[in-house]
């Protein structure tokens, strides 16, 4: 309870602290994803050139994360390979769930990712946060069913 007071202060949404402090919606983060998950451009309008977007996805690099104790693939413009994540702090299935995602995630449970091979976007910001630190319960349900949507529509 007190961490969630603390992320609620001015002094706190103040810091450039994307995983814990963006102030956005769900809409809006999806139609950045909708962005890269289309090679740079949306709707007829550009507004990344493809190679912009193929260097943000380039190089990925594995690493330990200490605060969520997860080794985690990022690349090069910052994203992880969502699928890629490997700790004892998600679910089992959490590879499955994730499989071809590509984002990030924010504390309490907030997801922003896309998939570029089957150019998919989405995100999705709850108002009550839960001090998860890589996606949950909820998001977890949410793929879930996106994984078998895109099953049936391979």
């Amino acid at each position: 309870k007190n961490v969630t007071r603390m992320v609620c202060t001015e002094e706190i949404r103040a810091l450039e602290w994307p995983s814990g402090g963006i102030q956005a919606n769900a809409k809006s983060l999806a139609k950045i994803n909708a962005v890269f998950a289309n090679g740079g451009s949306l709707g007829g309008c550009r507004l990344l050139s493809e190679a912009a977007v193929a260097e943000a996805l380039s190089e990925p690099k594995v690493e330990f994360d200490h605060l969520m104790s997860a080794h985690t693939s990022f690349f090069k413009g910052g994203f992880a390979d969502f699928s890629n994540i490997q700790s004892a702090t998600v679910g089992k299935d959490f590879s499955a769930v994730y499989e071809g995602f590509v984002g990030w995630c924010g504390l309490g449970g907030s997801v922003s990712l896309w998939h570029p091979e089957r150019k998919v976007a989405v995100a999705y910001v709850m108002n009550a946060k839960t001090m998860q630190l890589v996606a949950g319960p909820r998001s977890d349900r949410i793929f879930r069913a996106i994984q078998q949507v895109l099953k049936r529509i391979k």
